[in-house]
């Protein structure tokens, strides 16, 4: 007997804790850890194609992935704050590098605009963050300046490039480099900054947090541009339009927003409130993708626990099971 179709498990979902989410450079397929393993998964999946790609490596829970800008190998984290490093273009999954960065959870990989660099952050007992070489794992930066775990991070995909991070002390910190050093401190959140992210032509980046605003700042010099309370529940996750003019939040208050990048002004709402107390579990919304068609239809693939809906700008969307999560604040 052989196997003929793989059908990949959905994200995993912890309750309390944003469902990471991640895409190819191209932004055609789906990233994310379910268990031990790293699932690549086609975001629109066709009856011609079909395609999933499982990664068996890794000795303990998959807490964080990213695919490098080249396309060629991936990075994944672990529970253990274990990172490997291997080529996702190979049939084989050749192993590149293997390498312990701190002693806690990895909850967030970044890779730089020419692969050759990346951060990984978490929840380390003294260490939250590492910059290292993709090839041989050495150090070419510190991640300093925050005083809890770190949940996010962001590499400005351009020269001159900057890293931002955004943890649980509330802060969202900004780097200069190689090597990288810290440089200046935001505080402009007063609860858990969930996720940070360069636009992808590097001029902003913005931080999302559970204080319900979102802020963009410069992406060279670090400092805020505009903030707003975009929310009525905490931001669990965030995501740039493939030509940086928009941003999709998802908020543990049951919505899922387009913003005008410029001005944090709304252009389109996906709206799950039912209205109905006894489901505002169910109708958090936790991670996000936005897609490169320009038209997007809903996901069959997807439609048992999470939907997918079509929204200006190419909007998809999923919604927390609910089984797991954490009510609005």
């Amino acid at each position: 007997m052989s196997c003929t179709t793989v059908y990949p498990a959905f994200p995993a979902i912890v309750r309390g804790q944003p469902t990471v989410l991640k895409t190819d450079p191209k932004r055609t397929k789906l990233i994310y850890g379910f268990g031990n393993l790293v699932v690549i998964r086609e975001a629109i999946p066709s009856a011609a194609n079909k395609k999933v790609q499982l990664y068996t490596g890794h000795s303990y829970p998959v807490t964080a992935v990213e695919m490098a800008t080249s396309g060629c190998y991936m990075a994944s984290g672990d529970k253990s704050g274990v990172v490997r490093i291997w080529a996702c273009d190979n049939p084989e999954q050749i192993l590149k590098l293997e390498t312990p960065l701190f002693g806690g959870a990895v909850l967030d990989i970044a890779w730089s605009g020419d692969s050759q660099r990346l951060i990984g952050v978490g929840d380390g007992s003294a260490v939250y963050g590492k910059v290292i070489m993709w090839d041989s794992g050495n150090s070419v930066g510190e991640i300093t300046g925050h005083a809890k775990k770190i949940n996010s991070c962001s590499f400005k995909s351009s020269r001159p490039f900057r890293l931002a991070t955004g943890g649980e002390d509330n802060k969202v910190n900004f780097f200069e480099g190689p090597p990288f050093k810290y440089k200046v401190t935001s505080k402009t959140h007063e609860r858990f900054v969930n996720v940070v992210r360069f636009s992808p032509d590097g001029a902003r980046f913005f931080s999302a947090s559970s204080d319900m605003k979102i802020a963009v700042y410069d992406g060279k010099e670090g400092t805020m541009i505009v903030e707003k309370k975009v929310h009525e529940g905490s931001i669990y996750s965030a995501m740039w339009s493939p030509d940086s003019s928009k941003i999709l939040t998802c908020s543990g208050d049951g919505t899922s927003k387009v913003l005008d990048a410029a001005t944090l002004d709304e252009v389109g709402v996906l709206n799950f409130k039912s209205g109905d107390k006894k489901k505002a579990v169910e109708e958090q919304q936790v991670p996000r993708h936005f897609p490169v068609p320009s038209t997007l239809h809903p996901v069959p693939a997807l439609a048992s626990h999470y939907r997918a809906h079509p929204l200006p700008s190419s909007l998809l969307a999923f919604r927390r099971s609910a089984a797991c999560g954490q009510p609005p604040v």
